[in-house]
């Protein structure tokens, strides 16, 4: 292209020349200057001549190289051969390109083609590789060659847009398993008439058939309150788009005693046949109920997606499931011969607390057991001493190596206050460990640990702490001592906010039984204190808050940071819904080693566990978190802005 423009720009320019000469010529009526400007301009037109005649030499030249790249005989060959090719030099400039080419991309396309084409690193290296030109697919071929020290490249263009095609429909057509179901059936209906109830399933049961009649699919309600649906992947792609509007269409039903029921559904799809789909769908759907319902779960061979899960909890506790985990638990710990007990990284009150409570679990089975306990990096570190220079716990306190060692026998490995493995105090136990038990209150994450023999999970609970204080209540013999008593109870005031939030019935149930267990609550409120640079930080960081959208307040800090400066941004989130129309906090700060730090806070109305889970994070509605690495301040802020963002566009929410 550019030898093009040069040749036509001398052209004009030899032109200009020749007319400049000839009116000159005219002006001087000399006979003998007019023939010096004759001679001059004939001189330069043969010099013109001559360096076209070269120009054309070394274009034919190319071509004859061209036809030998192709190992042709005739260039009407060349033209007329069967497949469209290109040939290209490694600028990207396009020299040649025959008929066929033309016809198969279409004469629309090649009014505005470019002959200068980005040849990619790819194309250059690789022999075969698929191309996209004009709505269509090839498989390109290619080939080098260099000729007169030019280096060109040959493109043989396999037309692929049919093949594509079927695949691309093929694909679209795979079947796609999904289980509704109405996951506050109990509650809606617990104390209604059979009128009433018939009534309001008929409004349930005509809302997601209207949905489901927007596919091709198939919906049969297999349960009262269970529908499965059969459809194909190309209406999934729509479903998504409209984000499971179905979700907002149910909630918004008025039922009986103006409750609104709500709907959970788990899909499965990418698998070879209907009854792995299935599965598929089942892990979903318990995935849904899990972190709370009212969402839909989309399960593939790579992993989960969720869309909703924007209202709160449905309380669904009963004391029989605590009563049948307390039972499998001591079935379990009766089978091992040590017990080994984690919390998550950083242990707070609530993870510290539940690992003190199952272990006299385990000593009142008479079992032996250990605590991984880091001595360092720990934000329960005053009680961590407490229990450190107790007697009763000489030698219960184990390092990474000693549990490592002991999980290779018949150890039973059991997880605390977290269920992700990239969250537990020591990860690479997990790999170890031959039995694993997993108690955690918070909603359950994609990434969560499998392979558990009990996942003891209850996200409607405030804290892990009271989980393990009902499991207390199921066991004999487990006499609490005041400062196990107590432990238990700090917890339940960490993650209550001092029972401000995520409380019920049974959370002061709890707390009542371990102040009968002789928990003290002012040794409790002083495991709550701070030393004095700590609490002028956390004055600081709400100090420099700033406000995003009238109804979320956040505040960087990127000062000195102790071992105890998360308690502080933690609490730091927590004042800064004191300000009035806040409805969300976060703080961001970094953590001694380098990574960034993000706590979250709110009412409820602002779901922040799905903002941190945008961010690899989660926790609660109210309550959440996130670690990130290789991040500045500055980046972890706009990352954060931009969750809000997403979170508020994808939940329609007007601020």
């Amino acid at each position: 292209m550019k030898n093009k423009i040069t040749q036509v720009f001398l052209r004009v320019h030899y032109v200009i020349i020749i007319s400049l000469t000839l009116i000159i010529m005219t002006i001087y009526t000399d006979q003998f200057i007019r023939i010096i400007l004759g001679s001059l301009c004939g001189l330069y037109i043969l010099l013109f001549e001559i360096y076209f005649l070269i120009q054309n030499k070394d274009v034919h030249k190319l071509s004859r190289d061209v036809v030998s790249i192709l190992n042709m005989t005739s260039q009407k060959r060349l033209i007329d051969f069967p497949i469209p090719i290109i040939i290209s030099d490694s600028n990207g400039e396009i020299v040649w390109y025959n008929e066929i080419f033309i016809d198969t991309v279409g004469t629309e396309y090649m009014k505005n083609f470019n002959s200068t084409y980005q040849i990619s690193e790819d194309l250059l290296t690789t022999r075969v590789l698929k191309v996209f030109f004009a709505d269509k697919h090839f498989v390109s071929y290619q080939d080098c060659s260099i000729l007169s020290g030019r280096e060109l490249y040959i493109f043989y263009l396999f037309d692929i847009s049919d093949h594509h095609t079927l695949i691309y429909e093929y694909n679209q057509t795979r079947p796609v398993v999904a289980h509704v179901l109405i996951d506050n059936y109990d509650e809606l209906f617990q104390s209604a008439k059979e009128s009433e109830k018939s009534s309001a399933m008929a409004l349930i049961d005509e809302a997601v058939n209207k949905w489901a009649q927007d596919s091709n699919g198939i919906l049969k309600k297999i349960e009262r309150d269970r529908y499965i649906f059969i459809f194909e992947k190309h209406d999934l792609t729509v479903f998504v788009e409209k984000r499971f509007n179905i979700l907002d269409k149910i909630r918004n039903l008025t039922t009986i005693n103006r409750s609104f029921p709500t709907l959970s559904i788990g899909i499965g799809l990418s698998a070879a046949s209907f009854s792995e789909n299935e599965e598929l769908a089942n892990q979903s759907i318990e995935l849904a109920l899990s972190r709370g319902g009212d969402q839909a779960v989309i399960k593939t061979t790579n992993g989960f997606e969720f869309f909703g899960g924007r209202t709160n909890n449905m309380e669904k506790r009963t004391k029989v499931k605590s009563r049948v985990v307390a039972q499998s638990l001591t079935d379990l710990l009766s089978e091992a011969e040590n017990v080994v007990i984690m919390g998550h990284k950083q242990n707070d009150l609530d993870s510290f607390g539940a690992c003190i409570g199952t272990y006299r679990i385990a000593k009142s089975l008479n079992i032996n057991a250990y605590i991984v306990a880091e001595r360092q990096n720990n934000l329960a570190k005053l009680l961590f001493e407490k229990f450190d220079n107790d007697p009763n716990y000489t030698d219960v306190f184990i390092n990474e190596n000693q549990a490592a060692n002991l999980l290779l026998q018949n150890t039973l490995l059991i997880i605390l206050d977290t269920h992700r493995p990239e969250y537990v105090q020591i990860p690479k136990l997990i790999n170890i460990a031959r039995k694993i038990i997993i108690i955690d209150h918070h909603r359950k994450s994609a990434d969560f640990i499998p392979n558990s023999v009990l996942f003891f999970h209850e996200p409607y609970v405030s804290s892990t702490c009271e989980m393990v204080t009902e499991l207390l209540q199921y066991m004999d013999n487990t006499a609490l001592t005041p400062m196990e008593a107590e432990a238990l109870l700090a917890g339940i005031v960490l993650d209550t906010k001092h029972f401000t939030i995520m409380t019920n019935i049974q959370t002061f149930e709890a707390s009542s039984f371990l102040r009968k267990a002789g928990a003290n609550t002012v040794n409790v409120q002083l495991m709550f204190q701070t030393d004095m640079e700590t609490y002028m930080a956390k004055v600081k960081i709400i100090n420099n808050a700033k406000i995003y959208k009238k109804v979320i307040a956040y505040s960087i800090w990127d000062g000195k940071t102790s071992e105890f400066f998360k308690i502080s941004g933690s609490q730091a989130a927590d004042e800064l819904l004191h300000i009035e129309n806040v409805q969300a906090s976060f703080t961001i700060f970094y953590n001694q080693d380098g990574s960034v730090n993000i706590s979250a806070r709110s009412y409820g109305f602002i779901n922040v566990q799905l903002v941190m889970e945008k961010l690899n994070g989660g926790g609660h509605q109210t309550m959440a978190g996130t670690q990130i690495r290789n991040c500045t301040l500055a980046e972890a802020e706009k990352n954060l802005l931009t969750a809000i963002d997403l979170y508020l566009t994808e939940f329609n929410i007007n601020i």
